[in-house]
């Protein structure tokens, strides 16, 4: 007697998982209703449940998914250490360039030939011979330039909004690439950048530090990066004609820099051009304490 009604019991099981609605049929659903139609029966409120659960968490991983996309932007920006933007050939040069933004190294006191390349956005001159940098607009992009900060002889930093996203550029140019100059460096950013605001930096430039020799130099850069949570991206090809990588940017997480092309222009540096996907950081989440009385016991 019992061995017909066990088999009974495991052809109506059997029969509850072929009607389950399957996880290929799930993802195609857009709505509840379409999880009923999708059903041939209704087993019961369990599994009707379950379908739904894993309907809403499909459509929850998807909408995070198009949220994510959409905070989302892609920007190129161009690097290169002009040695003194002197001649039309080096401005026509600067000019040709791809990037969106180009943060230009050694302008060497020569703004008035600077201006001509496109719109400054930001840039630092050295009272003496030689040094200082600029970052250009060459696109039509509508960027706002939210602030901006001078760093040492030659560096600066410029926070800017585009398309509905900001991020940092600091255009750095060590002329020593010494151990006092980076700490000069990151001492200042870490006074003037928010520290929820260190994953939408993007430090570009030349730092005199060369990436491919050992030095104390090196060592201090990376723990320094390390510190403050950013990456080092190398160029793939040497960046000056001396055979050196003197030339390359630090992200923070939220910015992926990927190298597009490495140019060969009329200076001793090469340039590199860069393209950025950068992802909005998350607002800080305010604690809410509902009443003066609690947050005294909390605190208490």
């Amino acid at each position: 007697m019992e061995g017909p009604c066990i088999d009974n019991c495991n052809a109506q099981t059997f029969a509850i998982k072929e009607e389950r609605l399957d996880l290929s049929t799930l993802l195609q659903v857009s709505s509840p209703t379409e999880v009923l139609h999708k059903r041939s029966t209704v087993l019961s409120d369990f599994d009707l449940c379950l379908d739904l659960a894993v309907w809403k968490l499909r459509n929850k991983c998807l909408n995070k998914k198009k949220a994510i996309e959409k905070q989302m932007i892609k920007i190129s920006i161009s690097q290169w250490n002009a040695w003194s933007v002197q001649n039309e050939t080096k401005i026509q040069f600067i000019q040709s360039l791809p990037g969106n933004v180009v943060a230009i190294q050694e302008i060497w006191q020569q703004n008035d030939n600077v201006e001509r390349i496109g719109e400054l956005i930001g840039h630092c001159e050295r009272e003496g011979r030689g040094g200082g940098s600029a970052t250009i607009k060459l696109c039509d992009d509508k960027i706002l330039v939210k602030s901006k900060f001078r760093i040492g002889l030659d560096s600066h930093a410029v926070k800017i909004f585009i398309r509905n996203t900001y991020f940092w550029v600091v255009n750095v140019y060590l002329n020593e690439g010494s151990i006092e100059q980076m700490q000069e460096l990151f001492g200042e950013l870490k006074s003037l950048i928010p520290e929820n605001e260190w994953d939408i930096v993007c430090c570009v430039g030349g730092f005199n530090i060369d990436l491919c020799t050992f030095s104390h130099e090196l060592k201090l850069l990376k723990k320094l990066c390390k510190l403050f949570n950013l990456t080092i991206v190398q160029p793939s090809e040497q960046t000056t004609k001396h055979g050196s990588v003197l030339d390359y940017v630090l992200v923070g997480k939220n910015i992926i820099a990927k190298e597009q092309s490495i140019v060969t222009g009329p200076s001793d540096h090469r340039a590199i051009n860069w393209s950025l996907e950068i992802t909005n950081v998350q607002k800080r989440r305010t604690i809410k304490i509902p009443c003066k009385k609690i947050a005294n016991t909390i605190t208490d």
